[in-house]
C-alpha cells in the first residue's frame, strides 16, 4: 500500500514538472515495492523513471528504465502496460532518431492492441 502511494506521488510530480520531488517518491517506491516484492508496483514506477529521463532528455537513460519495465509487465503478463512500454520504448528510439528501431517498437504495440480486443 505504501509502495503505490509513493508510485502515485511520483507520477503527480512527474505531471506538475518536480522532476526531484519525483524521484524522491519513485526511489522510495522501487525500494519498498522490492522488499514487499510487489513486482507490479516496481514496474510501474520503473516506467515513471523512463518518463522522468524522457522529461530530462536523456532517451537513452529513459530506454534503461523503460526496457526493465517492460520485462516487468512481461513476466506479469500484463498487456496493457506491456503495450504502453513498447510505445514508451519507440517514442524514445525515435527522439534519438532511430526510426527503425523505434517502428520495430511501434509494431510490437500495435501487434498487442490487435490481439487483446
Amino acid at each position: 500500500m505504501e509502495a503505490r502511494l509513493l508510485e502515485k506521488l511520483c507520477f503527480a510530480y512527474i505531471m506538475s514538472r518536480n522532476i526531484e520531488k519525483a524521484i524522491e517518491y519513485g526511489n522510495q517506491a522501487i525500494l519498498i515495492s522490492k522488499e514487499v516484492c510487489d513486482r507490479k508496483i516496481e514496474g510501474e514506477s520503473l516506467e515513471n523513471f523512463g518518463f522522468i529521463y524522457t522529461l530530462l532528455g536523456d532517451p537513452k537513460k529513459a530506454i534503461e528504465y523503460y526496457v526493465q519495465a517492460l520485462y516487468i509487465s512481461r513476466e506479469l503478463g500484463d498487456k496493457s502496460i506491456e503495450r504502453e512500454n513498447l510505445r514508451n520504448l519507440g517514442s524514445a528510439y525515435y527522439q534519438l532518431g532511430e526510426v527503425k528501431k523505434a517502428d520495430k517498437y511501434y509494431e510490437q504495440a500495435n501487434l498487442i492492441k490487435e490481439t487483446s480486443k
